[in-house]
């Protein structure tokens, strides 16, 4: 907070708090908060995302097991096609693993921004290819013609691709802003950035 010495004799010495910068740290409170709401967000998303993942693979309209034995033909024995399968589930639960870790990531670092704990850009770069990423999948979903696909599925996957983009947006859009209060609270200036 930037305070200044006012040069009247009756009140020398006294401080008094700079209004203009009592609404900077407001603002930068408030940018902050929204920071780490975003972050958590993220990591919420990772989360949903694992769980839908998972219960598309074992409770979807095609079940794993049966796409697995679609693939196969008659020939195969039982033991080559278990093996497989516990290979074909490992790397898809790697991947699973890997998009969460991507959600964690994005989203940590952003409640660690918020916090002050922690002063990186690359989450940022993350977060930039998560919202790319999501907005391609969003008209892509749009733009589908499926009959098999159902006006529920469409909606649901387009308010999730929605949400993740207004989320991977507003942790940009946030730390830069919430960067530059700080900045100019510390007194650089914001346009060096």
């Amino acid at each position: 907070m930037v305070d200044t010495i006012t040069e009247d004799p009756a009140v020398k010495n006294r401080v008094v708090q700079d209004p203009i910068s009592e609404e900077k740290q407001k603002l930068c409170v408030k940018t902050a908060k929204e920071l780490e709401i975003s972050g958590e967000a993220m990591i919420t998303y990772g989360v949903w995302s694992v769980i839908e993942a998972i219960l598309v693979l074992f409770f979807g309209s095609q079940s794993f097991e049966k796409e697995m034995n679609d693939i196969f033909p008659e020939t195969v024995t039982a033991s080559e096609r278990m093996t497989v399968m516990v290979i074909t589930l490992v790397i898809v639960f790697l991947i699973i693993a890997g998009v969460f870790g991507f959600h964690y990531y994005i989203g940590r670092q952003a409640v660690r921004e918020a916090r002050n704990q922690k002063d990186g850009k690359l989450y940022l770069v993350g977060s930039g290819i998560m919202f790319l990423f999501c907005a391609v999948s969003f008209f892509m979903t749009l733009m589908h013609k499926d009959p098999e696909l159902d006006l529920l599925d469409k909606s649901s996957t387009l308010l999730f691709s929605a949400a993740i983009v207004f989320i991977s947006l507003d942790i940009i859009y946030s730390a830069l802003r919430l960067k530059r209060f700080r900045k100019e609270m510390k007194g650089g200036n914001a346009d060096e950035q």
